[in-house]
Formats: C-alpha cells, structure tokens, sequence
C-alpha cells in the first residue's frame, strides 16, 4: 500500500443515515483524495429508499447483507457463519490503517460494529445523536434490566467466535415505554475503541469534558450541497410536500386499532386544512403492513403528533424521551391549533456539524 492516497470510508446501516453521510463526505471529503467510499447494510429499508440519485456522491458503494439475530441455539450456526462471513468481507476491503479514515454514522451495533472489529487499527469516528451517546453510556442496573436470550448467546458463543466486539442486550424486567425499550451497546465504552466521537444535538455543545467527544450540530439538509434534483410521481420537482411517517399500529398496540385510525385520520385532516397546496406524502414504517389501508388517502418542517393520541402517561415519557431535546415548536399538541412556526435559532450558536468533522481529522492527521 506504499504511496497510497487516503481514502474515506463511512459506514451506516439504514438509508436514513444517508444525508449525513453525505454531509460527511462534503465535509472532509476533499481531503481524501483516494476517494470517499460508503459501506452500507443491504435490508428492505434500502429498497423502499429512493436513494440512487444520490449515489454520485460516493466514488464507490458496498453493500453487505443484514445479519438477523437468532432466537434459539439451533439458529446459532447460522448465526455464526452470517457474522463471520460479513466481518471477513470487510476486512478484505482495502483500508489502509495508517492514512484512511472510518467515520460510523448513527450507531455502534451491526454493520459498524462489524467494520471496527475487522480493522481495529484503523483511525475510527463516531457520528451519534447526544441520546443515543448516552444509552451507549449507560450502564445497565441489574435490578431493573436482564439478558435478552439472543444477546446472552450473541454476546457469550457467536461475537467471540467470529470475531467481533462484544454487544449487551438488555431488556427491561418491568416495560417502561409503550414500544418496549432495549439497552443495546457494545460491551466496551465507544471512547476506547473510536478515536473521536461527535455528539450530535440541536445546539452543538459539548457534552463532556473528555478530549474525545466532540460537540456539534445536527447537519442540516439545506446544509448540503449541489444535490440532484429528484422528481415527484408527477415529474414535478418544485412542489410543497408535506411528508407523513407511518407507524406499525397493527403490530405495536400501544392503543387499540380502531382508536389510532381515528386520531390518524384527524392528524392528516388537520396537515389538510394547515398545508393546503402542497403535495401529501406516505412514508412508512419498514414494520408496516397494511396499516395505510384504513387510513384517508394520504398525501421540511417537522413535527410530532404523539401528544394527540390516547398513550398513558409512561408511553408519552417513553416517546418524549425517544424524540429528544428538540425546540417547542416541533410538537403538536392541539388539533384545533394551527402548526407554530419555527424560530430561527442563532447563527453563532454551538459548533457545526462541518467543523466537528473538520475538528477530527485534524486530530487524526496530528496523531
């Protein structure tokens, strides 16, 4: 690999880790002349994602398939062959650990956790929000968590024998949250096995005093740069859109059915009489089935509608807490009110998304 140039390689798992992947590319992209590759985790999100236009932005793309848990001893040489067989494919790709950089985007588990094991020389980053940071952090009581079967086996016969870091899954003795919750995060704190570590959260500051963890911004996709154009079905590229997220309410039954159809049907009445002109868009959830059947026809400010539906009081907490440290205006509590506008947040306020990543292989190229 003598005289080779540096390369980039970011890793994510999901398409909606897509725009700040290519936020990191634009970011630091040029810096790596050898070309920013993407190492992505092949699943049926991928394929109901209209990602390809946005292809160009990589000099080269990997896919590598999704690895499932197992339930039971009998699926676990499955298990193994799966998990071994992903770790040696990355390793076999040619990332050299003394000039090229890996930067994880969204989380530590399965592809990412894959790629760090099977370079663990390599000059590593990790992009996370400020919350999960702090569930990667946080340790698991065991009063009030106990083993998952599949992380007990993942954790004490497969990851050893494969190859990889180890995970803990947790689940809750008591369900506390209305989708049922996890602990899930490597059994080794991120900071001893990434080099850096950029915390994401609205206002960019730091989260803590290690040297490590840096604070910044979520990236913003008007952030981003020279992005293709992409049409609607209509073949019109400049309409309002106004874009709805499914939820498995037939699989999840945090409340009834019939009860979640009808406040369903009042939250699109209500983007209807608020967002009228623009196009109304159904994104659902990778876990749903039929759920859109029932439902009015439906069609980037966001907003959350949870406080409209009859959750109790531990599901609420349990959906705020999944939403985050986000501004008063993001959340709908009253259908008889219109939407409040956002208000824009101070210029000079917390450090940038851009200048993280800029921070960090500064650090890397001084080290």
């Amino acid at each position: 690999m003598t005289g080779a140039q540096p390369k980039l390689w970011i890793v994510i798992s999901r398409p909606d880790r897509l725009p700040t992947a290519i936020a990191v590319a634009q970011a630091v992209g040029a810096q790596f002349p050898g070309g920013v590759h993407l190492l992505r985790e092949d699943s049926k999100w991928w394929d109901r994602a209209h990602w390809q236009p946005y292809a160009g932005r990589f000099d080269e793309i990997h896919p590598f398939p999704r690895v499932n848990t197992c339930r039971g001893l009998r699926d676990l040489p499955r298990l193994y062959r799966e998990s071994a067989g992903r770790r040696e494919a990355i390793a076999q790709l040619p990332i050299d650990k003394a000039r090229d950089l890996i930067v994880c985007v969204g989380g530590i588990l399965t592809i990412s956790n894959a790629t760090i094991s099977a370079h663990p020389e390599a000059k590593k980053v990790l992009c996370v929000a400020e919350k999960v940071y702090r569930d990667l952090t946080r340790i698991g009581e065991r009063t009030r968590y106990r083993f998952t079967t599949s992380g007990w086996l993942q954790n004490r016969i497969v990851e050893p024998m494969a190859g990889l870091n180890r995970t803990i899954h947790f689940k809750p003795r008591i369900n506390p949250g209305g989708d049922g919750v996890r602990v899930e995060r490597l059994q080794k704190n991120p900071d001893s096995l990434y080099h850096r570590i950029v915390v994401m959260s609205n206002g960019g500051a730091d989260v803590s005093n290690n040297p490590k963890i840096i604070g910044a911004k979520f990236p913003s996709v008007a952030e981003l740069q020279n992005l293709p154009q992409v049409s609607d079905k209509n073949g019109d590229c400049s309409s309002r859109q106004v874009i709805f997220f499914g939820t498995p309410f037939l699989l999840i039954h945090n409340v009834s059915p019939d009860v979640y159809v009808e406040r369903l049907n009042s939250c699109l009445d209500y983007l209807r009489r608020n967002f009228s002109g623009h196009a109304l868009i159904y994104r659902p959830h990778p876990n749903e089935t039929n759920e859109a059947d029932p439902a009015l026809n439906n069609g980037i400010n966001g907003y959350a509608m949870y406080p409209v539906f009859p959750f109790t009081t531990q599901q609420s907490e349990f959906f705020a807490g999944v939403m985050g440290d986000v501004p008063a205006e993001f959340t709908i509590n009253d259908l008889n009110s219109p939407p409040v506008p956002y208000q824009p947040i101070a210029a000079g306020s917390g450090r940038s998304f851009a200048e993280a990543l800029q921070l960090t292989v500064e650090q890397k190229i001084a080290s």
